[in-house]
């Protein structure tokens, strides 16, 4: 029988009271069955002394590292580059940060290389170290540039696939770009 015998001398016989079962853990692990966000099971091989790991004083400094205290420029001026002359256009959608002499890519357009094409979209200018920032683009600001020719982007390659039909399609794709090179920045 699973429980404790009493002798009560008011009785002529035992009396037998039952005793709970041992109780088990229902989530074995690190909180001792109690359930909890760190009860994970059995804890790991590799964690194994974990908890005798050295740590710092101060979490800032294990974070972050220590940053000099010099006299730091302030942002405007960083932004504005060491008299470097350059402007923030917008086209497609998409912001550019031109220099002149640049050579970069736009969307597609049907130009003729040697033409011109005028971004008046212009959300910032620098000049000789002095930042120009529109609300939302700055006024009577334009850049220009030549149109060099049509290039192609990179191969990507679309593949459709349905498992067990016996269904494979794989095609190419190449999208068109034009290269233009910044002439000047008015503004």
């Amino acid at each position: 029988m699973g429980g404790l015998r009493l002798e009560r001398p008011d009785r002529p016989f035992p009396l037998i009271q039952p005793v709970d079962p041992p109780v088990r853990p229902r989530f074995p692990g690190r909180t001792g069955g109690i359930p909890g966000p760190l009860d994970l099971g059995p804890r790991p091989r590799y964690l194994k002394g974990l908890e005798t790991t050295p740590f710092p004083e101060s979490p800032v400094d294990f974070i972050m590292a220590k940053s000099d205290t010099s006299a730091a420029p302030s942002s405007a001026a960083t932004l504005a580059g060491s008299g470097e002359h350059y402007a923030i256009v917008v086209d497609g959608g998409r912001q550019y940060r031109v220099t002149e002499g640049q050579e970069f890519e736009i969307d597609f357009r049907h130009l003729a290389p040697g033409s011109e094409v005028v971004f008046e979209k212009v959300l910032a200018v620098s000049k000789a170290g002095k930042l120009t920032i529109g609300k939302p683009v700055v006024k009577g600001a334009t850049v220009k540039a030549a149109v060099i020719g049509p290039v192609q982007g990179d191969k990507i390659y679309v593949q459709k696939f349905a498992r067990r039909k016996n269904y494979r399609r794989r095609t190419g794709h190449r999208s068109l770009a034009t290269k233009v090179r910044i002439d000047s920045i008015a503004g």
